[in-house]
């Protein structure tokens, strides 16, 4: 006769009930390598990394799963004549009461029940595109996917900056080389517009007709320079739509001298405020409050249709490039998680990138949301189908739940 502990330890599960999970596993990684393929910039320079990929797809449907799962929420809100608190939790503020916590906590446990396949709902902006930055981060772990806002430096005000170079001693960054012209007449143009440029320290250096004249007819920033003399920068325009009529810093485009005799490096780079975030998480929070509130209104419909929900999603990602928010893989994580909520929307976007085309690039170049809206929807909205296939897949976490399935299923190429 057995122990009594032995007559009670769990069993291993029948092979069956083994193999059937396997499948369901293979299903998901299938279907996160279609979608990941559909990040890959086609450009010269950028390299085709599978694991980058996987990822990124793994992204997307957690995207998609936690998505639904936080728009069905809101939709019980509102059916319930309770209205739609925001998602975000602000300590600060302290808005929340014991009562609407447990409310929430009541909800959550509604949601797991209700659909097991589904992920958990997700609070606010950044707890959607945490799932990206989680991902990124195990592709290269040796890589740091920080949120910005959380770096100090020793102004406290500053919270670090990134610099990219597209040309340096007059040879191109191959990567970035396709954005060379762009972001020479993206500089032209607001030299011409302002009249004016700063310089590395910050001081405002006015040009004169004469001087706007010679910038029109520049053919290189080395032009450039010689009409102001010393290294500048130019600040791009950035459209709110949260505060209409507000015009929010973008991407600073630098000319910097780098070494004598004449030696030019041609940039840009985001100087990453405190209050700058602050701006772009208000953008941020009204853009995905808004996808929230047509979602549970029910706008969307599956397959193509139904335009107001994707241009919120595009505006979603629009500021989420302009505020540049993670020191590492904030092209790949915006761009998973567009995918993966044209997904959850019912809407799966078939089409590749177009070939030296790449999204972040557009976003941080261009002034406003209907601009970039009116870029990606000429390839994007045509190749939408029914998404809706991806619906019966097992939840992320069900299929890989542990740290160790993660890895295996990675290393697995």
């Amino acid at each position: 006769m057995l122990p009594a502990a032995a007559a009670f330890a769990p069993r291993p599960p029948p092979r069956r009930e083994a193999e059937e999970e396997e499948r369901e596993r293979e299903r998901v990684v299938e279907a996160a390598d279609l979608i990941g393929r559909r990040v890959q910039y086609r450009g010269v320079g950028n390299i085709v990394n599978k694991r980058a990929q996987r990822a990124a797809g793994m992204a997307a449907l957690e995207v998609m799963q936690s998505a639904r799962a936080t728009w069905r929420r809101w939709a019980k809100r509102i059916r319930r004549g309770d209205g739609v608190k925001e998602e975000r939790r602000d300590e600060k503020e302290n808005e929340d009461d014991e009562e609407d916590e447990e409310e929430d906590e009541e909800e959550e446990e509604e949601d797991e029940e209700e659909e097991e396949g589904e992920g958990m709902p997700v609070d606010g902006w950044k707890g959607l595109f945490s799932i990206g930055a989680r991902w990124r981060q195990i592709v290269e772990p040796c890589e740091p996917v920080i949120w910005t806002e959380r770096l100090r430096s020793t102004d406290s005000s500053l919270v670090g900056n990134s610099n990219t170079p597209i040309s340096v001693f007059r040879q191109l960054t191959t990567k970035y080389a396709d954005y060379y012209n762009r972001t020479l007449s993206v500089l032209k143009h607001r030299m011409v517009q302002q009249q004016h440029v700063f310089s590395g320290d910050s001081k405002r250096i006015d040009l004169s007709q004469a001087d706007v004249a010679k910038v029109g007819a520049a053919e290189t920033e080395y032009d450039l320079f010689g009409v102001v003399g010393q290294s500048f920068l130019v600040t791009t325009p950035c459209h709110s739509t949260a505060s209409p009529g507000l015009v929010l810093n973008g991407t600073e485009i630098l000319v910097k001298e780098v070494s004598s005799p004449l030696s030019l490096e041609l940039s840009i780079r985001t100087t990453r405020y405190v209050d700058r975030f602050d701006q772009f998480d208000r953008e941020l929070r009204a853009a995905w409050e808004h996808l929230c509130g047509l979602m549970a209104d029910g706008a969307a419909t599956a397959g193509r249709g139904g335009t107001d929900v994707e241009d919120a999603i595009l505006r979603l990602a629009y500021f989420w490039y302009q505020a540049l928010p993670l020191s590492r893989g904030t092209a790949v994580v915006g761009y998973a998680t567009l995918l993966g909520l044209f997904l959850a929307a019912g809407k799966e976007i078939t089409a590749s990138i177009p070939p030296r085309m790449q999204v972040d690039w557009e976003a941080m170049l261009t002034p406003s949301v209907e601009d970039f809206i009116s870029r990606m929807s000429e390839w994007m909205y045509p190749s939408i189908v029914d998404a809706r296939k991806f619906y019966s897949l097992p939840g992320v976490h069900q299929a890989f739940p542990t740290v160790e399935s993660v890895l295996r299923m990675m290393a697995d190429i």
